[in-house]
């Protein structure tokens, strides 16, 4: 037995957002506050689900978010994040202040993830392969390099010691 439905499928309102509604929600959020987000479409008359409600606050109207744009210290540390967790968006979310895990996968799916294979295939066609043998020595190598990559980039973020 699992969690009645959080709405009707059928009256609920799909597509994008309308300002209007993006104005409804944020009111109420502000006179309310966040959570109990299975109260918003029947509080606020939203022709939406709550789930949606909830993720349209979370990843866009939210104050202090930060969307695009993102910086060069970003890139580094997401590849390096991503190299070392995998897809575990949240988590690398948390190590960039004001970004949503889902404007980070965005990201990562939409531009880094091109622009890494295509330095892979730049670096590929410029050296030789490495020996047979030495996979397991050019492994720890690169290893090594993330550990070192991302201890650089998580002291950018931490500030002046003391």
């Amino acid at each position: 037995m699992g969690r009645p439905p959080c709405c009707d499928k059928e009256s609920v309102k799909k597509g994008p957002w309308t300002p209007e509604e993006d104005l409804v929600l944020v009111s109420y959020v502000q006179e309310h506050g966040p959570g109990n987000w299975r109260a918003v479409p029947a509080n606020t008359g939203l022709l939406r689900c709550s789930k949606s409600c909830r993720l349209r606050w979370t990843n866009y109207l939210r104050p202090g978010i930060r969307r695009g744009g993102f910086f060069d210290q970003e890139d580094k540390l997401i590849i390096h994040l991503q190299a070392l967790l995998g897809n575990r968006w949240a988590a690398i979310a948390s190590y960039l202040p004001d970004r949503t895990d889902n404007d980070v996968k965005n990201y990562w799916n939409t531009h880094l993830k091109k622009k890494l294979l295509a330095q892979q295939q730049q670096q590929l066609r410029a050296s030789p392969s490495p020996p047979k043998g030495q996979w397991e020595l050019k492994l720890q190598t690169d290893i090594n390099l993330s550990r070192r990559a991302l201890c650089d980039a998580l002291s950018i973020y931490a500030g002046p010691p003391g």
